[in-house]
């Protein structure tokens, strides 16, 4: 299938924080305002060696899943209409992941995180890597749902 014939979508990655709400809203609404799909995407990992440890995939990916489907179902609540939403659990490198699951998509989306802890650093370094690596457009979405960065595919690769 060209580009020309493909349904367009959209992928948000999501982490459960403020600013990936902002970013799952905006998506949403970007998805209803050009007839989209919405791609929702959570991936998970052990965040910590405790987790890593003594935290089975199940575990992880259960925990995941649930996240995902409370996520959405809060985002879509006050919404008239939503668009076609698929919910993806991912397990294993946040930018890898969300760079593969944005290989063909009209858009990825990510909320923008401040760099003042360890946990937002790391988070950083996925926005990052996702901006410089990404084969189509990246809209960096902050707390307020507004958009702060919108890198156009042409700026993007190459």
């Amino acid at each position: 299938m060209d580009a020309s014939t493909r349904t367009p979508f959209i992928v948000v990655g999501i982490d459960g924080s403020r600013e990936s709400v902002s970013a799952l809203q905006w998506a949403l609404a970007e998805g209803l305002r050009t007839a989209a799909a919405v791609e929702v995407v959570h991936c998970w990992q052990g965040d910590t060696i405790v987790e890593a440890l003594l935290t089975s995939h199940t575990e992880l990916k259960i925990g995941s899943e649930c996240m995902l489907d409370n996520q959405v179902a809060a985002a879509v609540k006050d919404l008239p209409v939503s668009p076609e939403i698929t919910k993806v659990s991912v397990g294993g490198k946040v930018s890898t992941a969300l760079l593969e699951r944005a290989k063909g998509a009209n858009m990825l989306v990510l909320g923008s995180h401040r760099t003042t802890t360890l946990h937002d650093r790391v988070f950083g370094q996925v926005l990052g890597g996702c901006l410089r690596k990404a084969s189509c457009d990246v809209a960096v979405i902050n707390r307020d749902g507004h958009v702060v960065q919108i890198q156009r595919v042409s700026s993007a690769v190459s």
